[in-house]
């Protein structure tokens, strides 16, 4: 028996002893999924939830059997064809693919391609049939920006070149937002269109703090900070304070659900889901590290992408695939 599959049937199997439910079952859209570690050691569980906290299933992320890297699965987007997606990595990252229908795993890379060692680093995004993911300069690999991978193509295209990219988001308003985490600019969110990538400005979001971590934005490009103080912050279009809820531990990530819901990962403190009043929070996880969120969105409608322009900068790609 392949090795790899070993901790997704360790899982399985203490999920039958324990009356949990297994992974295997497709996500249900409006669904909430997190990825947290367990307290003092490397295991990591991604589990879903419904939006009341009820528990529906969980699975163990691997580690692509290709890379160097040690196991540090990041930021990641799940959404209503069934596919997780999954930063998988640190200087060798991976694009990690997780088919919740049949429990497959697939496992992508780019040239170039890699993230500083801070631990909720590692932004991805997905529009369609392009996923995108940050880049941060590190010695193995000097490249910075964003990566653009072609779900449908096997390509990928590089954006933003030169900026320290900690996260991203595709907002609810349709852009796609990119924090900067480094040099001068940092507590900016630079926007891109998603299918062209053209730039389309950028907004402070020093109003926030100094030390902003990821972001989400609504439908109105309001924006929602997770920040490393522990607050949830609410800042208007124009990067101007409207409120924030004081969660008490350092804050990793952030994700907006279109009906208002936002649900928050910590660093040591698990996870909790509010909405975009921060009406009293509900907890969803206590006393799990590096908690990483996500909404089950609808399946991404793929006909209004078009051609990448002649202008963009192509890449290479290498891919495995696994059944773990």
């Amino acid at each position: 028996m392949p090795s790899r599959w070993l901790p997704s049937l360790l899982v399985a199997a203490l999920a039958i002893a324990a009356g949990t439910p297994a992974a295997g079952a497709p996500f249900s859209v409006g669904n909430v999924l997190v990825s947290s570690q367990t307290p003092g050691s490397s295991s990591r569980t991604i589990t879903e939830y419904r939006p009341d906290g009820t528990l529906v299933q969980s699975f163990v992320p691997p580690a692509p059997p290709e890379s160097s890297d040690l196991f540090s699965p990041r930021h990641f987007v799940a959404q209503g064809d069934g596919l997780l997606h999954v930063y998988n990595g640190v200087f060798d990252p991976y694009l990690s693919t997780y088919d919740s229908a049949t429990g497959a795993w697939s496992h992508e890379t780019a040239d170039d391609w890699s993230t500083v060692n801070v631990g909720n680093y590692g932004g991805l995004a997905r529009n369609g049939d392009t996923v995108f993911v940050t880049d941060v300069a590190t010695a193995r690999n000097p490249g910075s920006g964003v990566i653009a991978f072609d779900l449908g193509t096997g390509s990928t295209t590089t954006l933003a070149p030169g900026v320290a990219a900690g996260d991203l988001t595709l907002g609810s308003d349709g852009l796609l937002w990119v924090l900067r985490s480094g040099g001068t600019d940092i507590e900016t969110a630079v926007a891109f269109d998603p299918i062209t990538f053209e730039s389309r400005g950028s907004v402070s979001l020093g109003a926030a703090g100094t030390d902003s971590r990821s972001i989400a934005v609504d439908a109105n490009g309001d924006f929602f900070i997770a920040s490393w103080s522990g607050d949830l912050v609410h800042l208007s279009a124009t990067g101007a304070f409207i409120k924030s809820l004081d969660l008490g531990n350092s804050l990793y990530d952030v994700a907006l659900a279109s009906d208002g819901s936002i649900v928050v990962g910590s660093r040591t403190d698990g996870s909790w889901i509010t909405d975009r009043d921060f009406s009293t929070p509900l907890r969803l996880e206590g006393d799990r590290w590096n908690s990483f969120v996500a909404f089950v969105v609808p399946e991404p409608s793929t006909g209004l992408l078009v051609l990448l322009g002649t202008a963009l900068v192509a890449g290479r790609r290498r891919r495995v695939r696994s059944n773990a």
